[in-house]
């Protein structure tokens, strides 16, 4: 009620924030886990950060939420 009427875009926008942080933090877990081998702490949590981006790129509305915001 205290942004009017429903508008996409402000549901779009923290979808694409949600992939890009775990892309994010992917990327943060890959290179954690290539600075300190021997622990997989960092390697599963990488690939779980990577599954949920790659879920959110492969969404079939993806892109007709980038273009809407």
């Amino acid at each position: 009620m205290a942004y009017g009427p429903f508008d996409s875009a402000l549901i779009d926008r923290p979808r694409i924030y949600g992939i890009a942080d775990s892309l994010r933090w992917a990327l943060i877990g890959s290179y954690c886990d290539a600075v300190k081998p021997g622990t997989h702490k960092y390697s599963k949590f990488s690939d779980w950060q990577f599954l949920l981006a790659r879920a959110g790129l492969r969404d079939p509305h993806f892109d007709d939420r980038v273009r809407n915001i």
